[in-house]
């Protein structure tokens, strides 16, 4: 890091810092221990923090980095939260350290080590690339559904592409679940998504809904196409694994409202199939009753 001063240290670091770094800008432990007495700094593990205000989430992000064996990095899904990742909400933070470092055991972070640690970003709290993050929620999350659901939602909202997941995927060590992964981003190259489909049907089962006619022509907007899914009373598209639109599921839910009239569109993206199942169902359900002939 370039040479900066404690107040732009700060200011670079959501207040948060490690004692290694305030004594390279000579601040010593007597004065860190006069300014933690005076209550105008607190501590956190093994850092320092410049306030003595409740900890803001972006300032337990710096904590949990700073406090360990450097180098440290958020990882997995706390990465793609820091990156932007929408919808998404863990409590847990978690890191990655290189293999043999000490690790600081805190309550609420999760670490992991790494033979190799990937790409680093360089805005806020140090995370792994986006496309590494999401390689690793994908094999790290329970259950695997959810980990499906955030490899797609990290291409879906544009944090990474399926290329660079491709590449990311090719560090890891083999296993059933890099294999897995393998298999999803193979549909997310040819744009296909059959499992999601399969989630879609499963739902609609729970809902009580017959089985539908599949793959049939519709004439929407005036124009003739295919829908994917026909219950008579009303057809349903599922979109997935990518999607266009900057907010698919307040789009889906959109029309799913408008049209409920005549012979409606249901739509359904592969957000909400794998993470809103119930929201899924009771719009189904919802359909299917009001449609009754």
């Amino acid at each position: 890091m370039v040479s900066v001063d404690i107040d732009e240290l700060w200011r670079l670091q959501a207040y948060v810092a490690s004692r290694g770094q305030l004594r390279d800008l000579g601040i010593t432990r007597h004065r860190i221990r006069n300014q933690v007495a005076a209550r105008r700094w607190q501590t956190w593990g093994s850092v320092v923090i410049g306030d003595n205000a409740p900890l803001t989430r972006e300032q337990f992000l710096w904590s949990a980095v700073l406090d360990q064996t450097q180098p440290c990095l958020l990882a997995g899904v706390t990465a793609l939260i820091a990156a932007g990742l929408r919808t998404y909400e863990r409590p847990q933070i978690h890191v990655v350290l290189g293999r043999g470092a000490t690790i600081r055991r805190r309550p609420g972070v999760v670490h992991t080590t790494a033979r190799a640690l990937g790409s680093v970003t360089a805005a806020g709290p140090p995370r792994v690339s986006s496309a590494v993050a999401a390689i690793q929620a994908g094999l790290w999350e329970r259950p695997k559904k959810d980990a499906r659901g955030l490899v797609i939602a990290s291409v879906q909202q544009r944090l990474t592409t399926v290329e660079a997941l491709e590449a990311a995927l090719d560090l890891a060590q083999p296993n059933p679940r890099t294999r897995t992964l393998r298999a999803l981003i193979q549909e997310m190259h040819l744009g296909a998504d059959s499992s999601l489909e399969l989630d879609f049907l499963r739902l609609a089962q729970q809902a009580g809904l017959p089985a539908p006619r599949r793959q049939v022509p519709h004439v929407v907007d005036g124009r003739r196409r295919r829908v994917d899914f026909d219950f008579e009373r009303f057809v349903v598209e599922v979109e997935g694994p990518l999607h266009a639109s900057s907010d698919p599921d307040a789009e889906a839910m959109r029309r799913n409202d408008v049209s409920r009239g005549g012979r409606p569109i249901l739509q359904f993206t592969s957000t909400l199939i794998r993470f809103e199942p119930d929201r899924v169902i009771a719009t189904l359900r919802g359909a299917w009753r009001d449609l009754a002939a």
